[in-house]
Formats: C-alpha cells, structure tokens, sequence
C-alpha cells in the first residue's frame, strides 16, 4: 500500500480461555447468562441430535412456547427436506445441507465462555441477507430471533443501527451498511476493493486509546 509505520507508542494485550468449537449439533444445551438475558435467542429444549431442524423450525414456525420441541414435531412432515437430513449436522456439512434443504442460513458462534466474543462460522451461499440467522455452541444450534438485540451490547447507543454480518461491523445508517458491504471481508472469500487514496496520502491517528 506505501504506508509506512512511524512508531508504536503502547500495546494493550487481552487473553481468554480457549474455547474449542464442537463440530456436530447435539442435545439442549443452556445458553450462557449473558445471552440469555438478551431474550434474542429461541432454544429448543431437544433431547435428540436434531437441533439443528428445531432451531430452523422454530424461525420458520413461531410458536409461543418457542422452547418446547413438541411444539414443532407437526412441522417435521411439512419439511421432509429437515426431516431426512442425516444428524448430527457438522460445521463442514452446512454448505452442503443449505444446497440440499434449499433454506438460507447464517452461522454464528462465540469463543468465550461468556457469549461476547461473537463471530460469523458461516454465512449462505443462498441468500445472506435473507437467511435465518442461527447460534451454535457446545454443538448445539439454536435460532437468533433478534439479531439487532444479539449485537446490542456493542455499543452505548440505544438508537438504531444496522449490522453487517459477514464482519459484525455496526452502522447507524443503512446506506453506509451498503457502501460497507461492497468491501466487506466474508468467512471464506474476499471482495476486491477497486478505489485506492490519492498517491501521498497520509493518515495520522489522534485518539491513540
């Protein structure tokens, strides 16, 4: 790019437990305090391997005790593409079973123990913006009914704002949203950004903090 680093005058260094993400879908597993205070997340109390098909049942078919898998078991045959699919799902499956369900979804995940750490597993092929945004932790899928509330925390503003979620990047405007996203860094892939500054350019950081 021809930046040139001048000096760095202090680093801030952060440490957490590692949290290994489990790579299949499992039975209920409770949700940390931290997210579940938020009231952003349907979690169906299964008892099978199938939470991967609750979770998506439950944003397809609202219902009003959201956590009760009986609540959805009349959904199966309506769905026989979720009702088929061989459980538990794995990470390395989901492209393949968004291809063969035909349903658009997001994957996020969190790497600490709390639920702050909140970072995009995988994002669809099919229709990103469209798709029904779900959590995964300790191998166990659960359905994000408010995403604008599950990010909330990230920031003091109680206004409106709009999130990227390829890189959970917050706006407060959506044209900006969509100028953003045009350069946006996703999981897997990369688009390329066209416009560079004028030769010469420098830029000087005041607020160090």
């Amino acid at each position: 790019s021809g930046l040139r680093l001048k000096e760095v005058r202090g680093v801030d260094f952060f440490s957490s437990k590692y949290n290994p993400l489990m790579r299949a879908g499992s039975s209920y597993v409770e949700l940390p305090d931290f997210l579940l205070k938020k009231k952003a997340i349907v979690n169906v109390k299964n008892k099978d391997a199938r939470c991967f098909a609750y979770a998506l049942l439950s944003a397809l078919h609202p219902v009003r005790d959201g956590g009760r898998p009986n609540e959805y078991n009349k959904f199966f045959n309506q769905h026989p593409e979720l009702r088929d699919l061989n459980f538990p799902v794995e990470i390395e499956q989901l492209r393949h079973v968004e291809e063969k369900i035909g349903i658009a979804f997001n994957v996020y995940s969190f790497f600490d123990d709390e639920g702050r750490g909140r970072y995009p597993v995988y994002l669809s092929k099919l229709s990103e913006a469209l798709a029904v945004d779900l959590l995964f932790w300790n191998g166990h899928y659960a359905w994000i009914k408010h995403f604008s509330r599950f990010m909330a925390d990230t920031v003091n503003h109680h206004g409106a704002h709009f999130y990227c979620k390829r890189c959970l990047g917050r706006f407060t405007k959506e044209n900006v949203l969509q100028n953003h996203q045009l350069h946006c860094v996703s999981v897997d892939d990369c688009k390329q950004v066209l416009t560079m500054p004028p030769e010469g350019t420098k830029i000087k950081f005041v607020n160090v903090r």
